[in-house]
Order: C-alpha cells, then sequence, then structure tokens
C-alpha cells in the first residue's frame, strides 16, 4: 500500500510539474500548512498532551504526531519553502509566524533528522543569500532570519536535542555494550549509534537477500525479507527497502517515474536559479534521509509534502 502511495505522487508530480501553477498559491497553501502544523504542535506541548518521541532512550516532544521521525521531515520540507518565501519574495506576517513556530520545533523534536536538516537549510540559505548579496545585514528580512538561526543555536542546550546529541559522543552510551559489536570497534560503533541500529537489520536482510534464490533477488524477498513469524521489521532505509522487497528488477521498475521527475525537472530549470536551489535542496536532503533514515519514500504523509515541494520547484519559472 505504501508503495502504491509512493508511484502515486511521482506520477502526480509527472502529471503537475508540467502544467502551469502559480507558484504564489502553492506558497499560500504551504504557509497556512505550515501555521495549523506549528500551532497543533505548540499546543500539544503547552497542554502537556503531547506523544514522546521515543518510547525508551532519547528525549523529544512529537506533539499529537504519531512519528517523530516523518514529523521531522515534513517540518524540513515546509521550512524549505518558507525559507525560500523568506529569502527571494515578499514574506507577510503569516510567513514569518509559521517560520517561527517551526523553526522552533526543529530541537523540540529531538531527533537527529530534524536538527541536522534544519542546520543544513539555514547554512544553505545563508550561503545563498551572501551569495547575492555581501550586505545582507541591511535587508530586515535576511538580519531577521540570522537573528532567529542564532536564537535557535541560544536555544539548543535547552532543548531535547542535547541531551540527544550527548548519546551519540558522550560516554553514557560507552556503559551499553550490548548496542555494539565486539569485532567492528569504535567506527563501527558510532555508526550504530548514528543510525539507530539500522545497520543491524542492514546485515541481517543482506545475509537473507545473499541466501535467496535468483528468482527471489531479481524479484524481492517480499515485506521486511525472510522473517519468523510475528517478527517483521524492516530496515527503515527507504531505497534498501525497495530493493530487498522488491529485488533488482522490481526496484528498477519502481524507481522509474521518480528517474523520470527528476529528468523533467533539470530539463525545466537550466541554468539554476536560487530560489529553485532552496527548493532542490531540500528535495536533495529529503532523498539522503530517506537513504539513511527512511521514513519519506514509503511514509504516505511525508511523500505529500516532499511532492509539494517538487511541484513548487516545477513552478519556479512561471510569472506568478
Amino acid at each position: 500500500m505504501k508503495t502504491s502511495y509512493f508511484l502515486t505522487m511521482a506520477t502526480t508530480a509527472i502529471v503537475l510539474v508540467g502544467l502551469y501553477i502559480s507558484k504564489q498559491n502553492l506558497y499560500r497553501v504551504s504557509e497556512l500548512i505550515s501555521l495549523i502544523i506549528g500551532i497543533a504542535y505548540w499546543l500539544a506541548i503547552i497542554t502537556n498532551t503531547s506523544r514522546e518521541s521515543y518510547n525508551f532512550t532519547g528525549e523529544g516532544y512529537a506533539g499529537w504526531f504519531f512519528s517523530a521521525n516523518e514529523l521531522s521531515v515534513i517540518i524540513l520540507c515546509l521550512l524549505g519553502i518558507l525559507i525560500t518565501k523568506i529569502t527571494h519574495f515578499k514574506p507577510k506576517a503569516i510567513t514569518w509566524v509559521a517560520f517561527i513556530l517551526l523553526l522552533a520545533m526543529v530541537p523540540t523534536i529531538g531527533t537527529k533528522t530534524a536538527f541536522l536538516g534544519g542546520i543544513v537549510l539555514i547554512v544553505s540559505a545563508f550561503l545563498c543569500i551572501m551569495k547575492e548579496n555581501i550586505r545582507f545585514w541591511q535587508d530586515r528580512r535576511h538580519l531577521l532570519l540570522l537573528i532567529l538561526s542564532f536564537l535557535l543555536i541560544v536555544l539548543i542546550p535547552l532543548s531535547p536535542i542535547r541531551e540527544n546529541t550527548e548519546q551519540i559522543t558522550g560516554p553514557k552510551y560507552q556503559e551499553q555494550p550490548s548496542l555494539q559489536l565486539e569485532q567492528s570497534g569504535n567506527r563501527v560503533g558510532l555508526l550504530n549509534r548514528i543510525l539507530s541500529s539500522r545497520d543491524i537489520y542492514l546485515r541481517e536482510t543482506y545475509q537473507d537477500f545473499k541466501n535467496a534464490s535468483p528468482i527471489r533477488q531479481a524479484f524481492g524477498l517480499g515485506y521486511a525479507g525472510d522473517y519468523e513469524e510475528g517478527a517483521a521489521k524492516l530496515v527503515e532505509m527507504d531505497l534498501f527497502d525497495l530493493f530487498f522487497g522488491y529485488g533488482v528488477i522490481g526496484s528498477i521498475i519502481l524507481l522509474i517515474p521518480f528517474g523520470w521527475l527528476g529528468f523533467m525537472l533539470v530539463k525545466r530549470l537550466l541554468p539554476f536559479r536560487s530560489p529553485p536551489f532552496l527548493l532542490a535542496v531540500t528535495i536533495f536532503l529529503c532523498l539522503g534521509i530517506s537513504f539513511l533514515a527512511g521514513h519519506v519514500l514509503l511514509a504516505p504523509s511525508v511523500m505529500s509534502y516532499l511532492t509539494l515541494v517538487i511541484i513548487l520547484l516545477g513552478a519556479e519559472k512561471n510569472v506568478s
């Protein structure tokens, strides 16, 4: 079912990228969605009815949303759109309110995805601004964006992401030898922490794939590979889940629409300009997250927002 939604959204994007769509309307819709999500999230925090981002280890709040990982990627998609609106167009009050609400969520959710992705977007935005305008502090929009970004950095020690970052680099993790492989050493131990043990499931599923018959390697092991009854566990790295689930031939067929969509975007947008650059960074960021942490291509809610970014990128050459 999730794979079919991925194909549906890719096909939808292919159709809409070739049509004339008002990019201003897309920005307005994105601002409204961002405002709704931001208000709902902080209302959950204020009323103490928020879900925890992690069940066992780690700090953070997912608001009323079911998955903190999926929420993180959704926030990055919307932040990419809002930052593009702020840096290259005339932002309204609703734009700033929505941006502040979402920016404050980046360290509060507590996931590495939201935090590192947010940093990448902000750094990319300032590189783009400095390329176009060396004296960016003379522009109120850019100056306010700088101040808000600085406040985000200042508040990091007070947010859940600080605790979660210490779990990766701090000594607490060293007290849990069961989470490390004896033969792997520190480098694999660090990889295990960064990938949240996904590398363990990757090795197990790869071994199943390696031992499978040629026909199953060509067309896949099915959902979650070979597993005992009641013990299905995905790798949670989208491309690997697609590859192991559908095999070599099946994966190629499934990724053809996405490859064609990428070709359409490049052909339509060359030569690149600044607004498409920030949206393109958002898309590549989401694809990177899909590869390392999952919850993008096979997450229907996230694919909806990623498709919105793709359609907006395709509409950048439209006049309005």
